[in-house]
């Protein structure tokens, strides 16, 4: 059984539910939250909604599948942006 073999309809509305509530403090630094805003700015309502169907279609999956709670993933650092512990920090010009 893969993730397309999901309740679909039950994802989409669990992704309208996370689309509704993306503004509640509970609910602002979740990654759904994060994912829809990012597919939202290139892609669109639609697709982002979509995107986030299948993003819990999948973590539904694997979360019954390893019997394991659901963990939120660890936030990526955007390309380019120095770690704060840059070795040039701190260093005062001549």
């Amino acid at each position: 059984m893969g993730f397309h073999r999901l309740p679909r309809p039950q994802a989409r509305e669990a992704a309208n539910v996370v689309v509704r509530q993306r503004h509640h403090p509970n609910w602002r630094n979740k990654y759904v939250v994060r994912l829809y805003e990012r597919t939202r700015q290139r892609k669109g309502h639609a697709v982002a909604v979509g995107s986030i169907a299948r993003y819990i279609a999948e973590s539904t999956y694997w979360v019954l599948k390893k019997g394991e709670p659901y963990r939120e993933p660890l936030p990526r650092h955007p390309a380019g942006l120095k770690s704060p512990a840059s070795p040039r920090q701190g260093r005062v010009r001549a």
